[in-house]
């Protein structure tokens, strides 16, 4: 995984594997790896009791319908940083990430049949596995006990932007970036390789261009005619909102200031239903506490003789 010197990692689940040696875990390539926000493990761990025995497909609805696992920690938490990137959700917590992690082996055959899961082709260029809102992928007993939860302590889950950006010659195709200088070079009869360069071209949209460096960005125009490949004008994709465009080195700090603007909107929401409530002068209970001859507390209302 790439993180920051600052970062520490804690395994929090199962109970009982505290002191597993999570290093050689989470680098075992047998096993399915999804990073969360703090936010959608506390929900997960809540609706299950703290006892894992399933993996939610609805954990990012209602604005992402499925869950997608990944076959190594890195791309885990390229997903969620590539998830936030597209609104699909959001976090308050800036500083900790969690990847949940188990051994599927046969059970995924069995998933798959029964509808739960599915194999999907990402943008015609790599396979993902999937399981499917509102469906489950159930663990079977000993499937349990694979079952391995990691805290991230001072990883900021957005940090992938920063690092992978128009600004730093990367591109975004979908959830991963792509480092453009390597592409540009690479051999032309890898047609994988030269359909996922072209989705992070398409993604990006010409204003990407500018950011890049004179002579990287002369390489990727001579690559793209000597292809016939088109870029359209990022505004195209969110209508003059090309900030929030996978890669832009603004999008960190757009996606701040709207989460700050949400939060804003909700604390005025809430102080106007307040005040709509006093207007109409609808009485609200309030308690005051006391301490009776016994020296006990107790609670009375306020303003019940009003």
């Amino acid at each position: 995984m790439i993180l920051d010197d600052k970062t520490t990692a804690t395994m929090v689940y199962p109970m009982s594997k505290l002191d597993l040696d999570w290093d050689s875990v989470f680098n075992d390539k047998r096993r399915f790896f999804s990073a969360m926000t703090t936010e959608e493990f506390n929900k997960m761990m809540k609706n299950q009791e703290n006892n894992v025995v399933k993996i939610p497909g609805n954990l990012r609805e209602p604005s992402f319908k499925q869950h997608l696992p990944s076959q190594s920690t890195q791309d885990a938490l390229f997903t969620v940083d590539y998830h936030l990137m597209k609104l699909h959700i959001e976090t308050k917590d800036r500083e900790t990430v969690y990847i949940f992690s188990f051994l599927p082996e046969t059970n995924v055959l069995l998933h798959n049949t029964r509808g739960r899961t599915s194999l999907f082709s990402r943008g015609y260029s790599t396979t993902q596995y999937q399981i499917l809102s509102p469906m489950a992928y159930h663990l079977t007993e000993d499937k349990k006990q694979s079952v391995a939860i990691l805290r991230l302590n001072k990883v900021n889950p957005l940090m992938y932007n920063r690092l992978y950006n128009w600004n730093t010659g990367f591109m975004w195709a979908f959830h991963m970036p792509l480092q453009v200088e390597k592409f540009v070079g690479m051999d032309e009869n890898n047609a994988f390789h030269a359909v996922i360069f072209t989705q992070a071209l398409q993604l990006a949209g010409v204003e990407s261009l500018q950011y890049l460096s004179d002579n990287l960005r002369l390489k990727v125009i001579t690559w793209m005619s000597k292809n016939g490949i088109e870029m359209p004008s990022s505004d195209w994709f969110y209508q003059g909102l090309s900030d929030f465009l996978l890669g832009n080195p603004a999008l960190n700090n757009a996606l701040d200031e709207q989460l700050d603007k949400k939060e804003e909107a909700k604390a005025l929401n809430e102080q106007e239903a307040t005040d709509s409530a006093e207007k109409k002068d609808t009485k609200r209970k309030l308690f005051e506490f006391k301490i009776d001859e016994n020296g006990d507390f107790t609670m009375e209302e306020a303003n019940k003789d009003e």
